[in-house]
Formats: C-alpha cells, sequence, structure tokens
C-alpha cells in the first residue's frame, strides 16, 4: 500500500508543474486581454474628447452665428492631440472646420466695418454661404470619426 501512496504522490508532484503553467498562462493571457481592453478605452476617451469638441465648435458657430475666439480657443485646446490619435483624413476635416471658422470670422470682420455697399455684400453673402455649409460639415465629422470612435470587439 505504500508503494502506491509513493506512485500517486510522485505523479502528484510531476503533474503539479504543468499544472502550474497553465494556470499561469492562462492568467497571462487573460491581462494581457484586460490591458489591451483598457488601452483601447484610453484611446476611446481621447479620440472621443477630440471628436467632442470638433462638434462643440460647429454647434458654438451655428448658435451664435459667428466664430467667436472663445471658441476657437476651446476648439484648438481640444483637438491639440489630433495628429496622435488619427489618421490624416481626421486631420483634414479637422483643418476643414477650423478653415470654415476663421474664413467666417475673416468675412465677419471686414463686413462689419463696411459701409453698405457691393463689397459689403459679397463679404455678407459669402458669411452666410459658409454658415450653410456648417450642417453638412457636422455630417461629414460623424461619418469621418465614426470608425475611430466605437468599442466593437471584433
Amino acid at each position: 500500500m505504500s508503494i502506491e501512496f509513493k506512485e500517486i504522490a510522485d505523479l502528484s508532484s510531476a503533474m503539479l508543474t504543468p499544472v502550474i503553467g497553465v494556470v499561469t498562462t492562462i492568467i497571462l493571457v487573460n491581462q494581457y486581454r484586460l490591458e489591451k481592453r483598457k488601452w483601447k478605452l484610453d484611446l476611446f476617451d481621447k479620440r472621443y474628447a477630440v471628436y467632442r469638441a470638433t462638434l462643440e465648435f460647429i454647434s458654438a458657430i451655428m448658435r451664435q452665428g459667428k466664430c467667436s475666439p472663445e471658441s476657437q480657443g476651446q476648439f484648438l485646446q481640444g483637438t491639440r492631440d489630433r495628429g496622435l490619435f488619427f489618421e490624416k483624413e481626421v486631420n483634414e476635416i479637422l483643418d476643414e472646420v477650423w478653415g470654415v471658422g476663421i474664413d467666417l470670422e475673416m468675412h465677419q470682420d471686414i463686413f462689419k466695418d463696411l459701409p453698405a455697399g457691393e463689397e459689403r455684400t459679397e463679404h455678407v453673402r459669402a458669411a452666410g454661404e459658409l454658415k450653410k455649409t456648417l450642417p453638412k460639415l457636422g455630417k461629414k465629422v460623424q461619418n469621418t470619426f465614426a470608425a475611430y470612435i466605437q468599442l466593437k470587439e471584433k
């Protein structure tokens, strides 16, 4: 009977090392998956902040009818890390949004001091056309960012 017990003890000792190895591997794989998900969530948070700042900038222009220095500052602050988190297409759309805001401000600054006439009318018309592009630009931002701000598991 002692021989059987010794064989069982030896077998248990021999199996203990592989079992510990398998359990350790399972734990490491799960930790890797958890860290990967955490990284994706952190990246999502940073990307979403840029997306939100962009839509808030467009909304502020639409609400106020002008591009204020405050909204410009908030947009620049909210999108300052964009080069780190996005591909070229997002950076291009952000440049487009910025350009519309700055062009609108320029036209409004020019026409506010001009007397009634053809030149003032041109700037008023140009500002109006820029304002009309804002809803489409907002939709373009949403479509462009869509691939970057998803949390779906693949």
